[in-house]
């Protein structure tokens, strides 16, 4: 399976993209979903939460 490596300029994967928005444009706007926006860094956040709950979980990488 293609990792995406091409398509993000060399990044692994989507938490890389996250990862580096957050850096690159913390406080500017993210996401929009219906009444809610989030910025760059709280989505990352955010993601990160749900990864880390997943993997207490016992939730593993494929591969």
């Amino acid at each position: 399976m293609d990792s995406g490596a091409g398509i993000f300029g060399g990044l692994a994967g989507v938490g890389d993209l996250l990862s580096r928005n957050a850096r690159v444009s913390g406080n500017k706007l993210g996401l929009v979903f219906e009444d809610q926006r989030l910025s760059w860094a709280e989505v990352n956040a955010r993601c990160c939460r749900f990864a880390n709950a997943l993997r207490g979980l016992g939730v593993k990488r494929s591969g």
